[in-house]
């Protein structure tokens, strides 16, 4: 059973080559800019500043932040030994 082809493509409508720019399903396609040079080393940002340290969340909101970042609480299982519950007494 023979199928049959195609027709041939039609020629494009502008000329490629040149200043005239073509328009592909609203996307302006003739248009080229090369990508930036690439940085090498010394030419990249510099390191990001280093994280805050763990601070006891009780401390900070009872107003003791000077003591925060040496309070047990700031760890994950550790207890503010100056801001207590009442129920953990």
């Amino acid at each position: 059973m023979p199928f049959g082809q195609h027709p041939p493509m039609p020629p494009a409508a502008s000329p490629m080559l040149g200043d005239s720019v073509l328009f592909v399903g609203n996307t302006n396609v003739s248009s080229y800019q090369p990508a930036p040079p690439k940085r090498g080393n010394g030419q990249r940002q510099g390191d990001k500043p280093p994280r805050a340290r763990r601070k006891c969340k009780q401390c900070v909101d009872g107003g003791r932040a000077d003591g925060a970042l040496t309070c047990p609480g700031r760890a994950p299982k550790g207890k503010c030994k100056f801001f207590q519950q009442d129920a953990d007494r």
